[in-house]
């Protein structure tokens, strides 16, 4: 299968809700207890089976829509556990991503997207697949505690991470993409950004999905390969129902009503 980048950096803009204002972390972690450990493709629906999973490329394996793609990923497994038939298809991805200028049948414009400005602005504004974005929030992703939490609370992350060559063939044992850094540190020239940049969706602190596969990662290769990490709530997560002590949902919702009329 091919397999295609695509992640523009989000532009930087001061204005951006920072996640970390709205958590109370000890009161979240006696809450949520060991988030750390939390994986949502790994936890039982109320039907008490697991949830499936993702294996589309959602169209990432045609052209560089990774920023939509990942968003879909995001969309389908938390349709899952909030119980709506929400299933986002690779023609649904095409489409979303035909809103940056590509066009499906000459391949031109195949430019990429960024995560806040093709992705998540629209989807908060007028909504993607059936679904709208309540609010969204950037994420410090060199603290393993908040990263954790933002996963759980939002039923995942977007992160956008500057892929290295030397991560291409790293698997574990079962064939799937484990990528770390290698002993030593990378070698010259297969750093960080060697291989392009991309967009990821991760339902665990260290586990993903990307082109359909699973990828893990962990602490040394997220924090020198990642550039940007972002939590959201999809109104199809109910939030306002199950906001655990510790998170200012009600005031995140407030400051990002503002932050869109600005």
């Amino acid at each position: 299968m091919t397999r295609f980048l695509g992640c523009n950096p989000s532009p930087q803009d001061s204005r951006d809700l920072q996640l970390a204002s709205y958590l109370d972390k000890p009161r979240l972690i006696e809450a949520i207890q060991s988030p750390r450990l939390h994986d949502w493709a790994a936890f039982p629906l109320v039907s008490g089976r697991l949830p499936a999973y993702d294996r589309d490329p959602l169209y990432n394996n045609v052209a560089g829509c990774c920023t939509f793609s990942q968003g879909g990923h995001w969309v389908n497994l938390t349709a899952q556990h909030s119980g709506y038939p929400h299933v986002v298809t690779a023609d649904m991805v095409k489409q979303a991503y035909m809103s940056t200028g590509y066009n499906p049948i000459t391949g031109a414009g195949d430019n990429g997207a960024s995560i806040r400005e093709d992705l998540l602005k629209p989807w908060k504004a007028s909504g993607w697949w059936g679904t709208k974005l309540l609010a969204y929030a950037a994420v410090d992703w060199t603290d393993p505690e908040e990263v954790a939490i933002a996963g759980f609370l939002g039923c995942g992350t977007l992160g956008g991470y500057a892929l290295p060559l030397a991560s291409q063939n790293q698997t574990d044992a079962k064939g799937r993409m484990q990528w770390t850094v290698p002993a030593g540190g990378f070698p010259e020239g297969q750093g960080p950004g060697s291989w392009g940049l991309h967009a990821m969706y991760f339902h665990g602190e260290n586990n993903g999905n990307t082109w359909g596969d699973e990828v893990a990662t962990d602490w040394p290769w997220k924090r020198q390969c990642c550039f940007e990490l972002w939590f959201g709530v999809l109104d199809i997560m109910q939030m306002g129902s199950r906001a655990p002590n510790g998170f200012d949902w009600q005031q995140l919702l407030l400051d990002a009503e503002a932050r869109t009329r600005q």
